[in-house]
């Protein structure tokens, strides 16, 4: 593990930084002391993400089964003008309906 004063360091910190970028250490000191230590910054490879299965959204949800369109009425507005509800009532005349 070599060690530079900083005089040393300054002059010749790029040869330095590719020391510690091969896996060296490299030590500046000062006045005799080691104050600094140059290691290598180790990154990681990011993980790679699963790829989805064909057919399922980004939650893993697949399409619905057939079951689940039986018990659904033909048509939403009719049964929601039978009702009688005052919020959906008002949804036709303000061309939300489904003659929009």
């Amino acid at each position: 593990m070599p060690t530079y004063n900083i005089y040393e360091a300054k002059t010749s910190f790029s040869k330095l930084v590719e020391q510690a970028a091969r896996g060296e250490e490299v030590v500046i000191a000062k006045a005799g002391r080691p104050v600094l230590r140059m290691v290598p910054i180790v990154v990681e490879e990011p993980a790679v993400p699963a790829r989805r299965v064909f057919g399922q959204n980004a939650t893993g949800c697949g399409p619905l089964p057939a079951e689940f369109y039986e018990d659904l009425p033909l048509d939403m507005w009719e049964v929601l003008a039978e009702d009688g509800d005052s919020e959906t009532a008002g949804e036709e005349a303000n061309g939300w309906g489904p003659d929009r």
